[in-house]
């Protein structure tokens, strides 16, 4: 799943899975702050389906590489905030409810370059990366075999899966910055 939400390739449309047609993409990368967090929410508030007509996807989870997760808990679980005028106000993000994942194999797929980092929406309201399995089954295969003359087991593990991009959307992307180890 995170090959595809960065490799950003073109979907059934033709257009990559962030674009700005989609208008599921910030057009510049930031950390994780108060501004650029509304901005996604707005983002993925305000999409359309293909008639124009306004759609109901809620907020639901955060995926951020690692080295994102102290501003990502600092904006989350703190019951307060600075302003520009140095006071300290409600912080309207406060326990919002987001699940929050860092994983490091964003990192790795980003290579020396921006890190990004994702808002997605609830499954409820929109499916926006499927992943499927053959026959629906959902655990693996396991095969135990015995070699002749030979003490011990051999295993075989294997599980059938697709996973495909079914709704641009049910996320939001931020470019983000480089993270410094």
């Amino acid at each position: 799943c995170y090959r595809i939400l960065m490799s950003d390739k073109p979907i059934h449309d033709g257009l990559p899975l962030f674009s700005t047609n989609h208008r599921n993409v910030l057009t510049t990368g930031t950390k994780i702050t108060q501004a650029a967090m509304q901005a996604m929410i707005m983002a993925l508030s305000t999409q359309t389906d293909e008639f124009g007509q306004p759609i109901i996807v809620r907020p639901a989870g955060l995926i951020v590489p690692a080295g994102y997760a102290f501003d990502m808990y600092t904006l989350f679980f703190s019951p307060t905030i600075h302003t520009e005028g140095n006071t300290q106000a409600v912080n309207p993000l406060y326990r919002y409810g987001l699940q929050q994942v860092e994983d490091p194999e964003i990192n790795r797929l980003a290579g020396t370059g921006a890190a990004p980092w994702f808002l997605m929406g609830n499954t409820e309201d929109t499916a926006f990366i499927e992943v499927d399995y053959l026959n629906g089954q959902e655990v693996p295969n396991i095969r135990r075999s015995e070699t002749v003359g030979q003490l011990g087991f051999v295993w075989d593990i294997y599980l059938d899966w697709g996973i495909n991009v079914m709704d641009h959307r049910g996320a939001i992307k931020n470019p983000g910055v480089k993270v410094n180890s």
